[in-house]
């Protein structure tokens, strides 16, 4: 008799325990459907190691990471952005100086010119760290350039080059600034949307 209770005994727990492990089953299944239709930035996400069990890892791991990436990004945007605008400022100012320092040939007009592209390319660089708009950012590295350009081939009309050079520089530099001005308006006051048309 005590065989018997004991049959049942070993049976009602062997039953109990494969339905706890379905059940498990069917909530495992059930929650890796929605983690995959739901999945974002920053969510739980499962991974399938080499071994028996899986492992849920999640994306805040990686947060410490994208941090020290976008620090290195913006000091070395930042260091190139100087010493490219000190490099230029010294080129287009005191060029004679900045000639017997890089032991090059020196030439006036050509070293003035030199200074005020450096310029441009730090300003870019600069600008870049508090505006995400790659037009903006570029436009105005260009007007700044392009008009200290023009300002050369004024200045240094007795070394050579053409009268016009210089009005033909000042004009492309209007041309640049207007687009910026267009530029700026556009991103004060985005697009309107469409209205929505239904089928």
């Amino acid at each position: 008799m005590w065989r018997g209770l004991l049959r049942r005994d070993v049976l009602s727990r062997l039953t109990a325990a494969i339905w706890r492990v379905r059940q498990k089953r069917q909530e495992w299944q059930t929650g890796l459907t929605i983690l995959r239709a739901t999945r974002t930035r920053g969510a739980p996400r499962l991974t399938r190691p080499r071994g028996r069990a899986a492992t849920m890892t999640s994306d805040s791991k990686i947060v410490p990471t994208r941090r020290l990436a976008e620090r290195y990004v913006v000091i070395a945007m930042a260091i190139a952005g100087i010493e490219m605008f000190g490099a230029g400022v010294w080129a287009w100012l005191a060029p004679r100086s900045f000639a017997r320092a890089v032991d090059f040939p020196y030439h006036e007009h050509f070293l003035h010119d030199l200074g005020v592209f450096q310029i441009g390319i730090g300003v870019m660089l600069l600008v870049a760290l508090v505006w995400r708009d790659a037009r903006a950012v570029t436009l105005t590295g260009f007007l700044v350039a392009n008009t200290l350009h023009a300002l050369n081939h004024a200045y240094d009309r007795h070394l050579g080059g053409h009268t016009s050079d210089a009005y033909a520089l000042g004009s492309l530099s209007l041309l640049t600034g207007a687009a910026l001005v267009l530029r700026v308006r556009q991103l004060r006051r985005p697009a309107p949307r469409e209205p929505h048309r239904g089928p």
